[in-house]
């Protein structure tokens, strides 16, 4: 059986005039960390273009080439000691995720 790429997307919302904060913990601390874990092969953050309640303001795409790579990572001490961190910038910021899921490739195409 062929392996199928997942990707781990996360929501997560931060009140404004915070956001420069969170921003730089973000890309400063927590993916350089996370990245530590030498199966998470990509990391992306968008801004929503247009943000209202019902999608959050942020949203994080993690990918790795198979699922047994997510499995791995979730349990990884590179994810769980990325915690202590989370809660702290969470505690300063009043940042938080919404929500997250994972989805493996059904099929891509490529120009």
């Amino acid at each position: 059986m062929e392996a199928k790429s997942v990707i781990h997307v996360v929501g997560t919302e931060c009140p404004p005039g915070v956001e420069e904060k969170f921003d730089t913990w973000y890309s400063e601390r927590q993916v350089p960390h996370l990245l530590e874990f030498k199966k998470l092969k990509r990391v992306t953050r968008y801004r929503n273009l247009h943000p209202n309640r019902q999608y959050p303001k942020f949203l994080t795409i993690y990918e790795f080439d198979n699922r047994q790579d997510f499995e791995e990572y979730h349990d990884s001490p590179e994810r769980t000691s990325s915690r202590d961190s989370w809660l702290k910038i969470q505690e300063e910021t009043g940042a938080s995720d919404k929500w997250e899921v994972q989805y493996e490739v059904i099929k891509s195409w490529q120009r």
